[in-house]
């Protein structure tokens, strides 16, 4: 008890460290909890096994230690390509159904002097809030920008037709971000349905974080998030709120 007691402070002395030289967002640590609080579990649990077995039985020790390392040399396969694997490309898509023609949400899309409404609560616990978008020309190879209250985001325009597509390549990113998430590719698709339009926001992202079947959730809520504070002060100024 009193050996795990240490390592949960230690833990929470690290992450403190991490926090005050702004190496990492504090909601990532907060995610990152409950599979770091598993394998200070297991590796204790399994660390207490193994001393109690060596110190149980000294006959078998020196056969224990040395099947240590070739545990480690059966699972180093799985280990390894759920932890260690360079990056993952990531698409992140939400929808947004508006009843108005495409050409008028392409509009009111391309360029936005204020975004003002309600946050979802994802981003109140410490994401970053985009500002405005100003976009520098209306056309390919131009540049639209959005702004944070500490830093912007530039992107180069990859794809324009009014109505139809804005496709963007994220070229610069002065907004601190977590070192293991890197922005690619940022993508408006307007459909018409009925009298309205379908409105589908794309985000492209790579990600060093391991492992995947537990991060992949975590990350597309915190972009789907964002997606839909930008969707959703859309509307309210497409409704004249």
């Amino acid at each position: 008890m009193n050996l795990l007691v240490s390592l949960l402070f230690g833990l929470v002395f690290f992450f403190a460290l991490l926090l005050a030289a702004a190496l990492e967002w504090w909601l990532c640590i907060v995610f990152s909890m409950p599979i770091i609080m598993v394998g200070v579990i297991l590796g204790t649990a399994i660390g207490y096994w193994i001393r109690r077995k060596i110190e149980g039985d000294k006959k078998d020790e020196n056969t224990t230690m040395s099947l240590l390392p070739l545990a480690v040399l059966l699972f180093a396969g799985t280990i390894e390509h759920y932890f260690v694997d360079k990056y993952d490309r990531v698409k992140v898509s939400t929808a947004i159904y508006l009843p108005y023609s495409p050409d008028k949400v392409y509009d009111f899309i391309k360029s936005v002097d204020t975004l003002n409404t309600e946050k979802p609560f994802v981003m109140s616990l410490g994401l970053p809030v985009p500002e405005k978008y100003v976009l520098a020309k209306e056309e390919v190879g131009s540049t639209r920008t959005c702004y944070f209250e500490n830093g912007k985001i530039e992107e180069k325009i990859t794809a324009l037709r009014r109505g139809a597509i804005l496709k963007m390549d994220v070229t610069n990113c002065t907004v601190p971000m977590p070192k293991w998430l890197k922005f690619e590719e940022a993508i408006y698709l307007f459909k018409q349905q009925g009298n309205g339009t379908l409105l589908t926001r794309i985000t492209t992202y790579r990600t060093e974080l391991k492992p995947r079947f537990y991060w992949r959730w975590f990350e597309a809520k915190a972009i789907e998030a964002e997606h839909e504070y930008v969707l959703n002060d859309l509307k309210r100024r497409l409704d004249g709120k």
